[in-house]
Parts: C-alpha cells; structure tokens; sequence
C-alpha cells in the first residue's frame, strides 16, 4: 500500500483543495453534477479556510507529495459564520449574478430546490456549545478506505486539544459517511431529512448533524 503521510496546509495547495473539493462535492462526485461554475461553490465551502484560518487545515499527501485529500476546518464556527456573511458571501453573490452564472439552467435548478427546502424543511438544531468546533473533510476516490480519512480526523482532533478545544461537530447527507464518523468517534446529534436533490436522485436523501467530544 502506497504510503500517505498527514501535513499542515501551506499556501500554495489551495489550488489543489479547491480541485479536490470540486471533484468530490456532490457525495463523492464533481459538483458539475448540479451545478456550472466551479469558482462559485470553491469559493463558498473553501475560501474561509483557505484565506482566513488556514493554520486549522490538514492535508493528506501520497507518494511524491501529491495532495490526495484535505480536512478543512475551523475552532469556532461562530467566528466562521461571522466572517462568511460579512467578507465571503457578498463578493460571491456580485459574482454569482454578474458573471452570469445566475441564468443558468442547472444553477436555476440548483438555487431553486435549496431555497424552498430551506423554506420549508427543518435542516438542523443549535450546535451545543460543547461542540464549538467543526470540520469537512474530502478524500479522492483513488484513495478511499484505506485509513487516509481517519489519519486527517486524528491530526485535526490531536490540534484541537493542543488548542484546548474539546468538541467538535460536522453534518453529511452521505449514508457512507455518516458511517465512517460514527467509526471515528462522532455520535448523531440530529436526524433529518431533504427533498433538495430529490430532483437529481429520484428519492428524499438522510442528512445528519454529529457531534464528539474530544479526550481532555
């Protein structure tokens, strides 16, 4: 087996975590299965990290130094929230319309379907402060489930106590990866359900927020 070894996020891979978020966003799949306009969704679910808490990134790095996954994450998602709705979300948005990603079809699909589900659908509950840590973390399918996944999460928990925070929170709509953060420790804090991609899928998907509590 191919050896992999686990490293703090330096400056110049945000290339590639953009690339591998882009390739894997839509449960495993390029996000080009709902949506046109990588930088639009790059933008959205990496720049925070990228820009402005880089030292809470891990990457994981095959043979070579290739990056072959990344875990994304952050000690105070607050602070995070804060800082998404007054610095990142506005360019994104002036971005989103004057670059004419707005008129297109799947987008309009997209932007539709995720505005009435979150009109209509209860998605999650207030994250107990206990948990004020959270993370996503992305692997390329070349390299799944051969412990790359578990390598990111022990380095990013090992961080967080050195930091003394001790819990930390994700939600996934992956039934794959619900499993794989119960295995690392995680237990469900809140169940749901979405009919945001019933229009793709056919069906309702499961989505899950889960929270754990780090050793002191």
């Amino acid at each position: 087996m191919e050896e992999i070894t686990i490293r703090k996020y330096q400056r110049w891979d945000r290339g590639e975590i953009r690339r591998i978020f882009a390739e894997t966003a839509f449960r495993g799949e390029p996000l080009e299965v709902f949506f046109e306009g990588r930088e639009i969704l790059q933008d959205v679910f990496t720049s925070y990290y990228t820009d402005y808490e880089p030292q809470s990134i891990f990457v994981a790095c095959a043979c070579g130094g290739k990056i072959i996954g990344y875990l994304t994450g952050s000690k105070d998602t607050n602070r995070k929230n804060k800082i998404f709705l007054s610095s990142i979300f506005p360019k994104v948005l002036a971005k989103f319309i004057f670059k004419g990603y707005i008129f297109k079809k799947k987008n309009l699909k997209f932007v539709f379907n995720a505005v009435r589900s979150f009109l209509t659908e209860k998605h999650s509950y207030k994250i107990p402060p206990l948990y004020p840590a959270h993370l996503h973390i992305n692997v390329e399918e070349d390299f799944r489930r051969i412990g790359v996944g578990e390598k990111l999460m022990q380095a990013f928990f090992d961080y967080l106590k050195a930091n003394d925070i001790h819990g930390v929170h994700l939600s996934t709509f992956s039934d794959q990866g619900r499993d794989f953060f119960i295995k690392c420790g995680f237990r469900v804090l809140w169940d749901g359900c979405t009919h945001q991609w019933h229009y793709l899928l056919g069906r309702d998907v499961a989505v899950a927020t889960l929270g754990k509590l780090l050793d002191k």
